[in-house]
C-alpha cells in the first residue's frame, strides 16, 4: 500500500466543484463530498502515519472511505450484511459477531448506523472487543432534537420504517459510558447539509461555523470515543434532565418546523 505526501486530508477541495472529485470518486454535491471527507479527515488525523493501521467501516456501503483513507496508507475493511457491487475489502456480517481477533482494529467508523441496529448492547460490545486499547470508534449521527430527524421521525413519521430509534446528545454519552468508550470529542459537524446543497451561503456557514452549534440542536454529530485501560463504567448514568425535556421538545418542534420551511423557499427560489 502505497501513501501520498500528505499527512492530512485538505478540505478545500471541496470549495471549487459542485461534484467535487477526491481519490477518484465523484461525489453528487459538495455537502456530500464533506460528510465522507471530515468522517476521512478524522481517521487520518489520529492513524495517520500508524505502522500497519487497520480498521473497520461496519456498513461501509460504496466504500468511499476505504479508498480515501488507503492513499494515506491506512487500510480499511467493511463489514455489511449483504453484497456489493464493489467488493474490495467487502466482508458480510451484521456487526454482533466480528470476524476479528480481541484487540486487533485501530480504529471503527460507524457512520449512520446506530439507528439502524435492532439490538446495541452486543454491537457495542463486539466494537470494544475488537478495538485495540488506545483504539477509536468513530461515530457519525443524526440528532433526535435537530431539524432534519425530528422532522423526519416526529412529524411526518417518514423514518420510522428504516430506523429502530433516535438519539439526543444525552443518549449518545450514555450509549459510550455503558459500553465503557470515553469520548475524545463530539462536534457537530455541519448544521444546514441538505439547505447546502440548495444554496452557497449556507454551504459557506457550515465549512466556516457549522462546528459551533450546541450538540444538543445539532443536526448531527461526528464522534470520537476510545477504548481505555479501565475496563469500568465511567460515572453515573447520563440523562436529559427532566424538567428540561418539555423545553428542547417545544424549541425542536419550531426549529424544525422554520427549517424545513427554509428548504421548501430555497428549492422553490432553485427552479
Amino acid at each position: 500500500m502505497m501513501s501520498v505526501a500528505r499527512d492530512t486530508i485538505d478540505l478545500s477541495v471541496i470549495d471549487h466543484s459542485e461534484k467535487p472529485v477526491f481519490a477518484g470518486i465523484e461525489f453528487d454535491s459538495r455537502p456530500a463530498a464533506m460528510r465522507h471527507l471530515l468522517v476521512a479527515k478524522k481517521v487520518v488525523d489520529r492513524h495517520g502515519g500508524k505502522d500497519a493501521a487497520i480498521g473497520l467501516d461496519i456498513g461501509s456501503k460504496y466504500g468511499y472511505l476505504r479508498r480515501i483513507v488507503r492513499e494515506y496508507g491506512i487500510d480499511v475493511l467493511r463489514l455489511d450484511i449483504v453484497e456489493r457491487d464493489d467488493t474490495d475489502g467487502l466482508v458480510i456480517g451484521n456487526g454482533k459477531s466480528l470476524p476479528f481477533p480481541d484487540n486487533s482494529l485501530d480504529f471503527v467508523v460507524v457512520s449512520h448506523v446506530l439507528a439502524h441496529i435492532d439490538d446495541l448492547p452486543p454491537f457495542m460490545a463486539e466494537i470494544r472487543r475488537a478495538l485495540k486499547v488506545g483504539g477509536d470508534l468513530i461515530i457519525l449521527q443524526n440528532n433526535r432534537y435537530g431539524w432534519w430527524k425530528y422532522w423526519g421521525y416526529y412529524i411526518t413519521r417518514n423514518d420510522r420504517a428504516l430506523h429502530y430509534r433516535t438519539f439526543s446528545s444525552w443518549d449518545i454519552r450514555e450509549l459510550l459510558r455503558q459500553s465503557r468508550l470515553q469520548i475524545q470529542e463530539m462536534r457537530s459537524p455541519y448544521y444546514f447539509y441538505l439547505h447546502s446543497k440548495l444554496s452557497d451561503f449556507c454551504f459557506k456557514f457550515d465549512r466556516k461555523h457549522g462546528h459551533r452549534i450546541p450538540s444538543w440542536l445539532a443536526t448531527q454529530w461526528l464522534v470520537v470515543a476510545s477504548k481505555t485501560e479501565d475496563l469500568a463504567e465511567q460515572g453515573g448514568p447520563i440523562k436529559i434532565p427532566v424538567l428540561a425535556r418539555p423545553l428542547v421538545e417545544s424549541i425542536a418542534l419550531v426549529h424544525s418546523m422554520f427549517m424545513k420551511a427554509l428548504e421548501l423557499a430555497l428549492r422553490a427560489v432553485g427552479r
